[in-house]
């Protein structure tokens, strides 16, 4: 398994699409997808792809749990974004075998690149 760079999505894009979009315009049409979806949770939405995914902003609860050095600590109630893979990204993941992940998860979280984060 490997990490899909920025880069490599758009050209991936650009070609399941026949390259008839200029990378440029993919590249600001993604990264202001992202944007939007990022309003959408900020606003307490949620957004869905039908037969694809869900995303959505989930209240967890305060809790208090023991930091073994310093006694207990209390995590205060908060958000997290959900995302819910609905029956195509199950359905991809089911057809996924050992031989097409290669070395395995563990390897490629080592070998992610935080640098293109933004």
């Amino acid at each position: 398994m490997k990490t899909i760079s920025r880069r490599e999505f758009i050209d991936m894009v650009a070609e399941r699409s026949g390259n008839i979009y200029p990378k440029v315009d993919l590249y600001y049409i993604i990264r202001d997808t992202f944007w939007c979806l990022e309003d959408i949770l900020r606003d307490g939405n949620r957004f869905e792809v039908k037969g694809i995914l869900g995303i959505y902003p989930k209240y967890i609860e305060e809790r208090q749990y023991n930091n073994f050095n310093k006694g207990k600590a209390t995590v205060p109630p908060h958000y997290k974004a959900v995302i819910k893979p609905y029956s195509r990204l199950r359905r991809a993941c089911e057809e996924l075998t050992e031989e097409r992940l290669g070395e395995g998860l563990n390897e490629a979280e080592e070998d992610f690149d935080y640098s293109e984060e933004e």
